[in-house]
C-alpha cells in the first residue's frame, strides 16, 4: 500500500479489509510526499492489527490523533478506527456547551471558564478520542499547581461531565475522566465573617445611597450580588418584605425589610417599575472595592458571597427554624450548612459557657456538684481552642 497522486494533484491511498471491498482514502492536494507515505504507513498498521484482530497499540492511536480531522474522519468512515476519532476537542466542547444552553449564564460561564483551561492543555483539533486517563491525570495534576483545591474539585467535575456526554452519545467507550479525585465545595480559608460594625464604617464611606442601598441589601437581607440585586425594582419594596423574583429554580420569595434597608430606601424614589439599580455586573465590585479602601477596612475575599454568607449565619444563629430561613434565603438546608453558614469558634464556646453556667445554676444539681463540674467544663471547652 503506497500513497499515490492523480492526475488532478491529488493524494490519495487504497486498502482492502476482510470483506475484500476496496477503499480509497483521500489526503487531499497539500500533502508532501513525505507527509503521504507517513499517513500511509499509519494506514498500512491500522489495517494489519484490524485483521489479525488485535487490539491498536496506544502509541499508533496517538499517531492517528496527530492526523488532520479530515483524514481522521476518512479513517472512520472505512471502518479503521472507532468512532470519536474524527471528534476534535474542540468540536466536543461545541456540541457540549450547544446541548446545556438552556443554562443559566452564570453556569455557562463555568463551563466556558473549565474549557479555557481544557484548551490550555489539549488542542482544540486533538482527537478526543486519543486523551487516555493518563492524559486525564496529568492535566488534574498540572492544574492543581497553580489552581485552588477547590476551584479544581469544581473544573475536573465539569471534565468528567462533558467527556460522559461524549461517552454518552457514543464518541466513546470509556471517559478518560472517570477516576476518583476528592470533592472540594467549598474552601473554609475563603470564609469570612463580616460584622455589622464593618459593614456601617463601610457605608459611611459610600458616594452615595444607591452604593450604601447595595451594600446593606447584600449584608442585611442576604440578597444574591449581582444577579437578585440588579433586578430589583421599586415595587419590590413593600411595608415589611422585598420581593424577590429571580428567574432560577429558588423562584419567588420575600426578604425580610430591616430598619437598616429601610432607612436608606426610603432616602430614594422612583415609579414601581423603574429599576432601583441602572448599573451592569461591573459596578457591584468597583465601587465596593473603592468604599472599603475609604474607610480603611482590610478588602476580604468572596467579597459579595460573604456578606449574604454572613447574614445567614447571623439568621441561623438566632434560632430560626430550617422552614424559615428556606423561605427567606431561597436555599435548602444541606446547600445552606455546605455553603453558607459559618463556624465561630470563640462566640459559639462563649454560648456554651453561658449556658452551662444557667444549666448548672443549682437549681437542678447541688452547689456542690455545680462547684465541681464547672471548672471541668470550662477546661474541657479551652482544650478544644
Amino acid at each position: 500500500m503506497k500513497a499515490y497522486r492523480t492526475g488532478q494533484g491529488n493524494w490519495q491511498l487504497n486498502y482492502t479489509l476482510d470483506d475484500g471491498k476496496r477503499r480509497t482514502l483521500s489526503l487531499g492536494r497539500n500533502y508532501t510526499a513525505g507527509a503521504a507515505e507517513r499517513t500511509a504507513k499509519v494506514v498500512r498498521e491500522l489495517v494489519l492489527f484490524r485483521k489479525i484482530g488485535e487490539p491498536v497499540p496506544t502509541d499508533l492511536l496517538h499517531r492517528v490523533g496527530q492526523l488532520p480531522f479530515r483524514i481522521r474522519t476518512g479513517l472512520e468512515r472505512g471502518g479503521l478506527v472507532e468512532c470519536g476519532f474524527g471528534l476534535s476537542a474542540g468540536d466536543l466542547w461545541e456540541r457540549f456547551l450547544e446541548a446545556k444552553s438552556h443554562l443559566k449564564k452564570t453556569t455557562t460561564s463555568s463551563y466556558c471558564d473549565a474549557r479555557k483551561h481544557f484548551f490550555q492543555h489539549f488542542p482544540q483539533e486533538r482527537s478526543t478520542a486519543t486523551i487516555s486517563q493518563t492524559d486525564a491525570e496529568t492535566f488534574v495534576a498540572a492544574l492543581g499547581k497553580t489552581l485552588k483545591p477547590s476551584t479544581v474539585s469544581r473544573m475536573f467535575r465539569r471534565f468528567q461531565e462533558v467527556l460522559e456526554f461524549a461517552k454518552e452519545k457514543g464518541f466513546l467507550q470509556n471517559n478518560p475522566f472517570d477516576f476518583p479525585v476528592e470533592r472540594i465545595d467549598t474552601d473554609e480559608a475563603r470564609l469570612n465573617y463580616i460584622a455589622p460594625e464593618t459593614i456601617r464604617r463601610v457605608l459611611n464611606h459610600c458616594r452615595n445611597d444607591h452604593e450604601r442601598l447595595a451594600i446593606a441589601l447584600g449584608r442585611f437581607a442576604g440578597l444574591r450580588v449581582p444577579s437578585e440585586l440588579l433586578g430589583l425594582r421599586f415595587g419590590d419594596f413593600g411595608k415589611e418584605v422585598i420581593r424577590i423574583a429571580e428567574d432560577t429554580k429558588t423562584g419567588f420569595r420575600e426578604v425580610p425589610l430591616l430598619g437598616e434597608v429601610r432607612e436608606i430606601f426610603n432616602r430614594l424614589s422612583g415609579t414601581p417599575d423603574e429599576l432601583v439599580f441602572r448599573r451592569s455586573k461591573g459596578w457591584c465590585r468597583g465601587f465596593f472595592v473603592r468604599a472599603i479602601e475609604r474607610s480603611g477596612e482590610k478588602q476580604w475575599t468572596k467579597l459579595w458571597t460573604n456578606l449574604r454568607s454572613s447574614c445567614i449565619t447571623d439568621f441561623f444563629g438566632m434560632g430560626y427554624d430550617e422552614k424559615t430561613l428556606d423561605l427567606i434565603f431561597g436555599n435548602t438546608a444541606a446547600v445552606r450548612k455546605k455553603y453558607y453558614i459559618q463556624f465561630n469558634k470563640q462566640r459559639a464556646y462563649a454560648r456554651v459557657l453561658a449556658d452551662g453556667d444557667k444549666i448548672f445554676s443549682g437549681k437542678q444539681i447541688s452547689e456542690l456538684a455545680y462547684q465541681e463540674l464547672l471548672p471541668l467544663l470550662r477546661e474541657f471547652l479551652e482544650s478544644r481552642q
